[in-house]
């Protein structure tokens, strides 16, 4: 979004220049969030699976991308890399191809993995 220089600036620089700046991060997170969804879509087609993450995990993919210093997409490929593994593994074992992933997911990726196998070695 471009910056306007308006009779609002002109009158009050440091709100107008306020406003622009939270409409500028409200449009990098709309960015972002897509970016987290963009991968989830193209993991499910790459498995035949259907991937999505909860809106707190987006949210919290995003904050901690943003932390690191990396695009969505790249701490999406780091973070997750053992999904490829997993996630084709329990489909196979139980037939389920639709997964939501949630917080615990994005804060512990390998323990809730390795959860997620106990659990459909069980069934």
């Amino acid at each position: 979004t471009e910056l306007a220089v308006d009779e609002a600036f002109v009158h009050d620089p440091k709100a107008a220049l306020a406003k622009w700046m939270k409409d500028c991060r409200h449009l990098a997170l709309k960015q972002h969030l897509a970016e987290v969804d963009e991968f989830a879509e193209r993991f499910g087609k790459m498995y035949g699976m259907t991937v999505r993450f909860t809106d707190e995990a987006r949210e919290r993919i995003c904050e901690l991308s943003e932390a690191a210093g990396r695009t969505v997409r790249s701490f999406c490929e780091e973070r997750f890399k053992n999904l490829q593994f997993v996630l084709p593994q329990i489909s196979q074992k139980t037939g389920q191809v639709e997964f939501v992933l949630d917080m615990d997911i994005v804060d512990d990726p390998e323990a809730v993995l390795t959860k997620m196998v106990t659990e459909s070695l069980k069934n």
